[in-house]
């Protein structure tokens, strides 16, 4: 430290405090006044920041400050500064900025903007000279491109100007379909100035496009006035009337139940060892195959059947061939070694739940369509019924030792068989209640079948008389296992309680107890008949050696329930799966684990609607592509897109072609209808992070980890141009639906607009994180960004002015979707939860809490009834939507839809039903009253109606 400095020091420190509280406001007066000076040098060259800077002074700083900066905006001459103010006051719900514009002379140059101007700032008599048509076509115009504080101050100024009818025109978009919603405060507003003139009449007319909230109330004040409509809409007055409720509480659609479309592959539905000991193979609730190499472990392949749901999975005897059975049509054949799907077959017989292979290995039987059996040749295909079905489902399928004859059990309690070539049926026995289990012996001698309440029945199949029964008539029999190489079956009682008995007679052998576990899930014998192993929901497995009930281990092998479990033809190791989709390996010598393995989640990385919004394609993070028909959830297609780790896919306009992009750096684009490939765009220097094609399918861009957005043709992929500015990862992309303009989010907390030529023609910032998501209304007139600051802001388009923030939600915000319909915006979050946000006044409509995994997608169905969510745990899941479309923008096939609810829905909650009997009433009356009284085209469109009261 210097000499000076230390003398200046000294003589600060001798200052008194009340000296320095003193100095400082004169200081930091100086300093503001400097950078006043500079914002007012810049703002009079035409920056608008500065321009917007000083403005916000005005409205909140501090007297001396807020006179100074008024002074400056009072010098403007600048044509851009001037426009900057203009628009300031326009965003500006403070009244301090009009005094100032009006002293001064500003407007804006635009003719429908400066139309809006001056009523906003109540210059009535400007305003009339400049919009002299009858049907005020500039301020019709200009009214819907203005933020909602501007027109606020219009109806304002309109009420005390008597242009009441004007608004009720311009509001309801009776002089020209409006660009983009207005809010429910507005409509207030203005059903507030009519009632306060009068106008009963015209409210009576215009609540017929109102959101229903307000319609609700408009309703009310012409009930409480005592107004009616005259004998022509009397009984239509009164209905609606009686109806009304005391508000609108977006009820849901009672006729619409929510429906999982897919589930997480940890859900391993079933589980089984290769004959030869070597393979392991896990069906999974996706209809997915994923097979391991034992004893390693080593995950070999991950195959999708095509089969829906994997009910029934077994090996050949002779190991060459993996049969699969689902809730689709057919019997799927995989290739264990080359791990592809071979051929599937037995389609003509429907949907399989059960199938055995035959000791040849060349044929195998299976259920089908009616409940009935059938034989379907492997090497050929061929499907003959051999019993066609009484429409009784088939619980359990066994085949004889030798092939000869099958037998089975069904939801009434039937036992059966038939004999092959013979086609004799034998009925057997039966229970009272469902059959959950049936199986021969080893000698093929006996059968073994239980219920899900009641007695274990023994039964010889030479004579069909009863060899034995176990249990009560009050049993509830959990699982049960009938021993490969003894005459001996084990079962377990949903008490905990395991009896091992002989066959025939039923005398038991052993007891074990799997007590406070919650019960057991699953048994399974060694080969030879000596050592039994029980799992329970405690995801706990048990090893006993039954000659002296000994309990050789207790090992926890899953976190949750224990699904199947298998032992090993060496008898040497048991495998067991649960539903944490972990599959282990333990010995069966002491309960040592051997390896666990791990089947792909597949959980959902992107999620796209394609065509008309009835088809939902998406992919998963194990490079597989799936499309789902909606409602019913049907696949419609599925293939693998050998991309590993899918962040992004994109479809076209018609849903024919589908890109994705992921950690290779290659975009490979596919033909959805039968998972071609059409072509693949490489030579990106970074992985590429998210993906859209522009409307028109001429365009499809790219963003990745190398901050570029790129744009190539569609679908060869030819690269057209190169857009920088970000100056992070491009984690999000989204073209308008008129295909104008490209909007691009980052991981450095803004999003650009860019033009179709390339140009930058707005930079939005405000959030505090990373841009993870985007949408734009379906007007283009609005983009939603989401951010993992938890919010979501709302901007225009395409100049990127801020017009909302809606949140702070629970969580990161991960997935956004904008409704087909204006009035609607679903935002997802990284804790599962979705909210429904009402537009534009932001209003929470519905917060969704019903699944934790983290959304990675939303997406509306073409008709907004509907919203599809995929989480990252590879959950699919439809929801109905609560009303929330505007009654003008309603057309025939939403009174279709509301007629639905009604009748459909009786059973949903009283309230409920009133209010879309409510609802259905209004549309009734919309419809009828367009087509008999509108003196203007109406909006009804192709329709073919015929209006019922």
């Amino acid at each position: 430290m210097t000499k000076s400095s230390d003398s200046r020091s000294a003589a600060l420190a001798g200052v008194k405090k009340k000296e320095l509280h003193r100095i400082l406001p004169s200081v930091w007066s100086v300093f503001r006044y400097s950078e006043m000076k500079n914002l007012s040098r810049d703002a009079s060259r035409g920056d608008r920041q500065a321009v917007r800077l000083l403005a916000e002074a005005v409205c909140g700083a501090d007297g001396d400050r807020a006179a100074r900066a008024r002074e400056y905006l009072s010098s403007l001459r600048n044509r851009d500064a001037i426009e900057g103010i203009c628009e300031c006051l326009l965003h500006s719900e403070n009244g301090s900025l009009d005094s100032l514009c009006i002293q001064n002379g500003y407007f804006p140059e635009d003719e429908e903007i400066r139309a809006v101007f001056y009523l906003a700032t109540g210059q009535i008599g400007r305003y009339n000279d400049l919009d002299i048509l009858e049907d005020r076509p500039l301020l019709t115009g200009g009214f819907h491109r203005v933020p909602g504080p501007a027109r606020m101050k219009v109806l304002s100024t309109a009420r005390r100007a008597g242009m009441g009818a004007v608004m009720a025109d311009i509001i309801s978009g009776h002089n020209a379909p409006p660009r983009t919603g207005c809010s429910l405060k507005e409509w207030r507003a203005l059903a507030q100035s009519l009632a306060q003139a009068g106008e009963w009449m015209r409210i009576w007319r215009i609540l017929f496009d109102a959101p229903v909230p307000v319609a609700v109330e408009m309703l009310a004040m012409l009930k409480s006035s005592g107004w009616n409509p005259g004998p022509h809409d009397e009984a239509t007055w009164k209905r609606l009337a009686g109806l009304l409720p005391d508000s609108w509480t977006y009820p849901d659609p009672p006729a619409e139940p929510a429906v999982v479309l897919d589930g997480p592959r940890e859900a391993v539905n079933r589980m089984v060892l290769h004959p030869g000991g070597r393979l392991l193979a896990a069906g999974s609730y996706d209809g997915t195959i994923t097979l391991f190499g034992l004893p390693g472990g080593v995950l070999l392949h991950s195959i999708h059947t095509g089969c829906g749901q994997i009910r029934d999975l077994r090996f050949s005897p002779d190991g060459r061939m993996l049969a699969a059975a689902g809730t689709d049509p057919g019997i799927c054949l995989v290739d264990p070694v080359e791990g592809r799907v071979a051929i599937s077959i037995g389609k003509e017989a429907g949907a399989a739940n059960h199938l055995v292979f035959l000791p040849d290995s060349d044929s195998l039987v299976h259920d089908g369509r009616g409940g009935g059996i059938y034989l379907t040749r492997v090497e050929t295909g061929d499907t003959t019924a051999l019993f066609p079905g009484d429409r009784e489902s088939i619980t359990g399928l066994f085949s004889s030792p030798s092939g000869g004859e099958i037998f089975w059990g069904t939801e009434t309690g039937r036992i059966r068989s038939l004999t092959i070539g013979g086609g004799e049926i034998t009925e057997y026995p039966g229970h009272k209640n469902p059959v959950t289990f049936v199986s021969g012996t080893c000698s093929g001698q006996y059968l073994v079948s239980a219920a899900t309440i009641g007695r274990i029945r023994i039964q010889d199949t030479g004579n069909g008389r009863s060899a034995g029964r176990a249990g009560s008539d009050g049993l509830r029999c959990t699982a049960v296992a009938v021993a490969p190489g003894k005459e001996v079956c084990a079962f377990a009682t949903g008490k905990g309680e395991i009896s091992v008995i002989g066959i025939p007679g039923g005398r038991v052998q052993a007891s074990f107890g799997v007590y406070k576990e919650g019960g057991v899930t699953a048994l399974a014998f060694s080969p030879d008949g000596s050592v039994l192993v029980a799992g329970g929901r405690s995801g706990h497995i048990h090893i006993w050696r039954i000659a002296d009930c000994r309990l050789i281990r207790r090992v926890k092998a899953h976190e949750s329930t224990v699904k199947c479990i298998s032992v090993n033809s060496a008898g040497t190791a048991v495998a067991s799966s649960g539903w944490d989709g972990l599959i282990t390996l333990h010995s069966l010598a002491d309960g040592r684990l051997v390896h666990s393995m791990k089947v792909d989640p597949a959980g959902i990385s992107s999620l796209a609607p394609a065509g008309d919004g009835d088809l939902i394609i998406y992919g998963t993070v194990n490079g597989n592509v799936r499309a789902r028909s909606i409602p019913d959830g049907v696949l419609a297609a599925a293939f693998s897109a050998y991309t590993p780790g899918i962040r992004s896919i994109a479809v076209d306009s018609r849903g024919s072609y589908v890109a994705c992009a992921g950690t290779d750096r290659i975009v490979s684009i596919w033909r959805i209808r039968d998972g071609s490939l059409a072509g693949s765009i490489v030579g990106n220097s970074g992985n590429i992070h998210s993906l859209a094609v522009q409307p028109g399918d001429r365009l499809i861009a790219g963003g990745g980890w190398d901050h570029l957005v790129r744009l190539w043709s569609f679908p060869k992929g030819d690269l057209q141009a190169e857009l920088s500015g970000h100056r992070s990862l491009v984690s999000c992309l989204a073209f308008s639906h008129d295909g104008a303009f490209l909007c691009s989010g980052s991981n450095d907390r803004t999003v650009r607009v860019w033009g179709a030529d390339g140009e930058i023609l707005a930079v939005c910032e405000g959030h505090s994180h990373v841009i993870s998501c985007i949408a734009i209304s379906p007007d283009n007139s609005q983009l939603f960004t989401g951010s993992r600051d938890g919010t979501v802001r709302a901007w225009s388009l395409p100049d990127g002015k801020e017009l909302a923030c809606l949140g702070p939600h629970s969580s990161h915000v991960t997935a956004l979707a904008s409704g087909p319909d204006p009035g609607i915006l679903a935002a997802g979050c990284e804790d599962g939860s979705i909210r429904l946000w009402g537009l534009p006044d932001g209003e929470v409509i519905r917060q969704l809490n019903d699944h934790v995994s983290p959304v990675r997608g939303l997406a509306f169905t073409g008709d907004g009834n509907i919203l599809v969510a995929g989480y990252e745990d590879g959950m699919l899941r439809s929801r109905p939507l609560p009303w929330t479309k505007p009654l003008g923008l309603a057309l025939p096939p939403d009174l279709e839809f509301v007629s639905r609810q009604v009748r459909d829905g009786r059973a949903g909650a009283r309230s409920s039903r009133y209010q879309w009997e409510f609802l259905e009433t209004l549309l009734r009356v919309k419809f009828r009253w367009e087509i008999g009284h509108s003196d203007h085209d109406t909006r009804i469109g192709p329709f073919d109606i015929e209006i019922v009261e």
